[in-house]
């Protein structure tokens, strides 16, 4: 039994240990140093299509609100985001749309409407935040 606990560690899951991760070579820590790096510290940012996990909030050190896709209003949220997060100030929008139940086009209108807000494309997926204001 040991024996075959690990020749099926070593074949499935070693190379996974054994392999580092950077932001070039992994979305969701891209993602969330982008935010770190862009969006202020009392800033939230909202995200669709990261299911369950909080690695982007982890990375970015950011909080977050990570919709799922059986919240009752997935939908609405998309229209309205800002309308969802009580007083907190929106940092940014993430969208990853194969794993997001969403229409990129309901996301682009909201970011049309909103013209100091830009999008920046990171692999699959979209962030769209304000520009960082450089004080003199």
């Amino acid at each position: 039994m040991v024996a075959s606990n690990y020749y099926w560690f070593n074949q499935t899951y070693f190379s996974a240990l054994k392999k580092q991760y950077t932001p070039e070579n992994n979305t969701e820590l891209r993602i969330g140093y982008f935010i770190k790096e862009n969006i202020p510290e009392n800033a939230i940012f909202i995200a669709w299509g990261n299911n369950w996990s909080s690695s982007l909030a982890y990375f970015s050190q950011r909080k977050s609100f990570t919709v799922l896709t059986f919240y009752k209003q997935y939908q609405a949220m998309a229209v309205q985001p800002e309308k969802f997060i009580g007083n907190e100030t929106l940092g940014a929008i993430v969208f990853c749309p194969e794993n997001a139940k969403l229409p990129l086009n309901t996301l682009a209108l909201w970011a049309m409407q909103h013209p100091t807000w830009h999008t920046t494309q990171i692999n699959n997926c979209y962030v769209l935040h304000k520009i960082k204001h450089i004080s003199s």
